[in-house]
């Protein structure tokens, strides 16, 4: 998971800055609010996944084996 959320937000960060770039808006502003965004997009998969993936939580007589 951390290796993906690495790669895309290199892989975002780029594509996005240089959009923004063409687009021709040279702002402070502009770059801030992208940068948010940027950092925005991985948090709405690692979230969940660190909630209900990785740290889930067992449910009570799971891990015993039956007799």
């Amino acid at each position: 998971m951390v290796v993906c959320t690495i790669i895309f937000n290199t892989w975002f960060g780029a594509f996005l800055g240089t959009l923004v770039k063409n687009s021709g808006y040279d702002s402070v502003i502009i770059e801030l609010i992208t940068k948010v965004v940027v950092m925005t997009v991985p948090t709405l998969w690692t979230y969940p996944l660190n909630r209900f993936v990785i740290h889930r939580k067992k449910k009570p007589g799971y891990d015993k084996k039956e007799a």
